[in-house]
């Protein structure tokens, strides 16, 4: 069968339509995977409500940006992401399978809010010995470490002890060896705590780097300034329930607001404003 007319395009053959299909069905699933998905999570402590029912939906190659006032349940839910905290009922899923977390954690890279790290090595040797639980260290290895180092502004400091470093640099020290093993998925609390504005300019655009280089970021942060620069979606809790989950700049349309941390100040005293 030659030139047959399909929805108004002329195609050569059925062979050439049924071609096109699949690639444009690989293409949209490319598009729409989801990355991280968590459905109907609930957790307690000591009869006090946490997560009450979260659902949440992080795509692939977003920024996505995770926000609410302390309590609000952020961190028990990445907890519970990472395996630290178990749910008291609810799923997760990791590219729309059910979450494995010995598959999951070697597809993700992870900085706690307060991170630790052995103050007696250099940022070089450090990052050596991160990369050894994943694979052999090799010559080529080294040079990634190099270049890894260079890119998060570290290239100067790499022979120097940890001890050494100020927070700003912990940070992207922190960052690089969440990357190290070239991980799908970045998952990040409170990464601009404690940082000076320089600091806090210098991590966005490593965080950009990376999102352009195809990881999806997935991060909390009460810097709401920084959160609207990078991140293109949004969740916003309150007392363990999502408020909103969508485009950032619609959730500042939908507030009349003009700027994130004043559309969450209206959202928060709109929800009843209730600390938790």
């Amino acid at each position: 069968m030659k030139n047959q007319k399909i929805e108004g395009v002329m195609y050569k053959s059925i062979g050439e339509f049924c071609i096109y299909v699949i690639k444009f069905t690989k293409y949209t699933k490319a598009i729409g995977e989801c990355m991280l998905k968590i459905d109907n999570l609930k957790k307690t402590f000591n009869k006090k409500i946490a997560l009450d029912g979260i659902n949440l939906n992080v795509k692939k190659g977003e920024v996505f940006g995770f926000i609410g006032r302390n309590g609000a349940g952020k961190s028990t839910t990445i907890k519970s992401v990472l395996g630290f905290v178990f749910p008291d009922s609810g799923e997760m899923f990791f590219k729309d399978e059910p979450l494995d977390q010995s598959k999951f954690r070697e597809s993700i890279g992870y900085l706690p809010e307060i991170a630790k790290f052995p103050e007696k090595l250099t940022a070089k040797e450090f990052l050596t010995y991160s990369y050894s639980f994943y694979k052999k260290i090799t010559g080529a290895t080294r040079d990634k470490i190099s270049q890894l180092l260079e890119d998060v502004g570290l290239k100067e400091s790499k022979n120097k002890l940890i001890n050494t470093f100020s927070k700003g640099m912990k940070q992207r020290l922190g960052i690089a060896q969440s990357v190290i093993h070239d991980p799908e998925l970045l998952i990040l609390d409170e990464p601009f705590t404690g940082l000076d504005p320089v600091g806090k300019d210098g991590l966005k655009k490593i965080l950009i780097d990376q999102n352009k280089e195809g990881k999806t970021i997935f991060f909390s942060s009460h810097n709401l300034t920084e959160v609207q620069d990078i991140c293109s979606v949004i969740c916003t809790l309150h007392n363990g329930k999502v408020v909103y989950q969508g485009a950032t700049s619609d959730f500042i349309k939908e507030q009349s607001s003009n700027s994130l941390e004043e559309a969450f100040i209206k959202s928060y005293s709109r929800s009843g404003g209730k600390d938790v």
